[in-house]
């Protein structure tokens, strides 16, 4: 069996017309990687892979070793699973990879230690205990400013975000490390799990994953869902090669890993946009750079096939799991930015719709008894698509705004009571309608936005503030923490 665990990050600091916010080196996506390796400071350096990939993507080729960006605590004593059925813990690989463009990526393999008794015949409720064990195991990302703290792997992706923007900023440009941290962002991450013939048997959990038609996927065995983990509900993939050999089985894991990556970071490219961090003012140099981006990366996204893969089969699994439905208004959508061609932005257009479509997102529990599927009810996150359930809402709500937070310079008090926000609506979420859920979070964001920006703007504040305010006072007196913070916030941000 082997576990990967996908960290996107988006580095939208191409798209900004000072290059001194990012070194040059390494050459991506073909960096030196003999005499003279290049590298990345805290990851490691440049290698290039074993084994072939498809040679419309020549940035999977190379890659930066991540040994030193991700480290685990005492790693063997931390077995994942139930009883009977233990996956004992050895790392396979912790690789950077990076498009030389906005699209960067950490990816984790954890496999089950050779020398420990074979994993035989593991049930599908045993094989979901296992990845949401792996979830929680105890990780270190170094810190720059300050000694860095052990965090669970799948709450490592800001972390490891924040080290690739100080490790490729220029050591001589200090002063621009807060521009940096803003640009580079990390999306949601992603599992897929490969398992060997001898380990489980297809088909998956019938209800709460949805199977691929193996002939759309070169015959290998595949499953989509959400699984719950006390980390947070996380996309998961699991493959078994089937009737394809192990080789096929490895192209679709790259198909899969890939295109949500891209999708991610466009989506965060999109955000920067909408935020005004970009072209802002609008740079032709730089609008015809973005524009030939995104052409390029709908169109990858949007391909038939990879490498004999039904591409288009894996999209619709990712929507179909999820019950997809077009949205009802457009009114979320980013609009186009000035400069932009019209045929591009049609592309970009029609993305962000079937991005930004409500999901019913059925979430898989697992427990030792077996597993059960929480259909939640769920709500649209607006903008470019990250749509979840109430739960992963809050979750995704409470991870950008600690890493806004960070980059803030915000007195102590000010950052606390954001803080608190955060896990006071997290708190009633369950309890009151999703939508005052979705408009008190998606304030919540605007605050934190601004609060990382180089030169906050209280105009913003205070309409995020009251927008927060009005919002709990219409939920009623469940909310009542929630108006009082408000109310100790607005004196220290507004005045």
């Amino acid at each position: 069996m082997l576990v990967i665990f996908q960290f996107p990050i988006s580095d939208a600091r191409s798209f900004d017309p000072d290059v001194g916010l990012r070194l040059a080196v390494p050459d991506w996506p073909n960096p030196n990687t003999e005499i003279k390796p290049q590298f990345v400071h805290h990851f490691g350096r440049t290698v290039e892979r074993r084994h072939e990939v498809d040679e419309a993507w020549p940035d999977e080729i190379k890659f930066c070793k991540a040994k030193r960006a991700l480290r685990f605590d005492d790693l063997a004593r931390h077995p994942a699973g139930l009883p009977g059925a233990r996956l004992r813990p050895k790392c396979a690989f912790r690789r950077l990879f990076c498009d030389g463009q906005a699209v960067v990526r950490v990816e984790v393999g954890i496999a089950h230690n050779p020398r420990a008794p074979r994993l035989v015949s593991v049930e599908a409720h045993q094989i979901l205990s296992i990845v949401s064990g792996l979830c929680e195991l105890p990780t270190l990302v170094p810190e720059t400013a300050k000694p860095p703290a052990i965090n669970k792997l799948l709450r490592q992706g800001p972390a490891l975000a924040r080290l690739y923007a100080s490790s490729t900023l220029s050591r001589s440009a200090p002063q621009k490390a807060k521009q940096a941290q803003a640009l580079v962002e990390a999306g949601n991450p992603l599992i897929v799990v490969e398992l060997a013939q001898h380990e489980s048997s297809f088909p998956f959990p019938p209800e709460g994953f949805l199977s691929v038609p193996a002939e759309e996927v070169l015959g290998v065995n595949v499953a989509f869902g959400r699984l719950s983990t006390r980390v947070g509900p996380i996309r998961t993939w699991v493959l078994q090669c089937g009737n394809a050999t192990q080789h096929q089985s490895r192209m679709l894991r790259l198909c899969l890993m890939r295109l949500h990556a891209e999708q991610e970071t466009l989506d965060l490219v999109l955000k920067q946009i909408h935020r005004k961090r970009l072209l802002n003012p609008p740079d032709p140099s730089i609008v015809d750079e973005i524009d030939a981006y995104f052409n390029q990366k709908i169109r990858l996204i949007d391909r038939a096939e990879w490498g004999g893969i039904g591409q288009s089969a894996v999209l619709a699994a990712f929507d179909a799991a999820e019950e997809v439905t077009p949205p009802a208004t457009r009114q979320n959508l980013i609009d186009r930015y000035t400069g932009a061609r019209r045929q591009v932005w049609k592309k970009i257009e029609e993305y962000q719709i079937r991005r930004a479509s409500i999901r019913v997102v059925p979430v898989v529990n697992v427990s030792e008894g077996g597993y059960y599927v929480d259909k939640s009810v769920t709500i649209n996150q607006s903008g470019t698509g990250n749509i979840a359930n109430v739960a992963e809402f809050m979750s995704q709500v409470t991870n950008q705004v600690t890493n806004n937070l960070e980059k803030s310079s915000s007195t102590d008090e000010v950052k606390a009571l954001v803080k608190k926000l955060g896990d006071q609506i997290t708190a009633i979420s369950s309890s009151v309608d999703p939508k005052q859920t979705q408009r008190m979070g998606s304030d919540l964001q605007t605050l934190s936005n601004e609060m990382a920006q180089p030169e906050p703007r209280k105009a913003w504040y205070e309409l995020s503030l009251k927008g927060l305010k009005e919002a709990a006072e219409a939920v009623g007196e469940i909310a009542g923490p929630i108006v009082a913070t408000v109310s100790k916030l607005l004196p220290l941000l507004v005045g």
